[in-house]
């Protein structure tokens, strides 16, 4: 099974940045933006044929996006979304890492015309995610079928700021083929209580994942599953 983690100086920069008040603005025309959140995520679906009827449980989320001035070229965000959970049907335990990488264009001129109230984004991205399923198994005892994979996907995002201290932010992810899938939705609302610098975020977000096994490994561990739940965050953006 593929083994990502993600790389200890992003997580160190984000708790940095975010801690640090206060934060020199960017030069003109680049935004740098991240976060650093809770997730308390209920499981649905199956693994393996065998119901996710596990513990909801708090899991970490991190994100960090990267904004310039450079025509043609795309915005990037970068999310890393590890979720374990246990106390499931035969004693079982999931663990799933997720990490996207989305490159995205905003719609032009909105956000200008605008005076900066609302702005739509569009793009495309992967996921890539690893997972294991450990459980007990009547014949063989415990088991621990596991699969990893990289799933495109295309992205549409939109952001309405109708007062400085306040933006509402919706982002949807998808794709399918097969029975190779994923949806991801995120709606949440950032508060600036300082300013344009440091955010207190909340909100709810819902994905769904499901792959097709492998025809050279035919052990993979199958997916079908759907996690969801409320989410809060504190993150910098300048």
């Amino acid at each position: 099974m593929r083994k990502f983690k993600l790389p200890a100086a992003l997580a160190l920069i984000l708790l940095l940045l975010t801690a640090s008040m206060p934060v020199q603005a960017a030069p003109l025309g680049f935004k740098l933006a991240g976060a650093v959140g809770v997730w308390y995520a209920s499981p649905g679906g199956s693994a393996d044929g065998l119901d996710l009827d596990a513990d909801t449980s708090f899991n970490l989320n991190l994100w960090a996006r990267f904004e310039h001035p450079v025509p043609l070229l795309p915005d990037v965000k970068l999310e890393y979304t590890p979720t374990k959970f246990d106390g499931g049907k035969q004693s079982s335990e999931l663990e799933l890492k997720m990490l996207d990488l989305t490159a995205y264009w905003h719609i032009p001129l909105l956000n200008t015309l605008s005076a900066g109230v609302f702005d739509l984004t569009f793009g495309l991205g992967a996921r890539v995610y690893d997972s294991q399923l450990s459980y007990d198994n009547p014949v063989f005892g415990r088991i621990s079928p596991s699969a990893d994979g990289t799933l495109p996907f295309l992205y549409v995002g939109g952001r309405l700021s109708p007062m400085d201290e306040l933006a509402l932010v919706a982002e949807l992810r998808g794709f399918s083929y097969d029975d190779n899938s994923t949806f991801d939705a995120v709606l949440k609302a950032e508060y600036f209580p300082f300013g344009e610098v440091f955010f207190l975020g909340g909100g709810y977000r819902y994905l769904t994942l499901e792959n097709d096994k492998s025809v050279a490994n035919p052990q993979d561990l199958k997916l079908d599953m759907n996690l969801g739940g409320f989410f809060i965050e504190t993150g910098f953006s300048f």
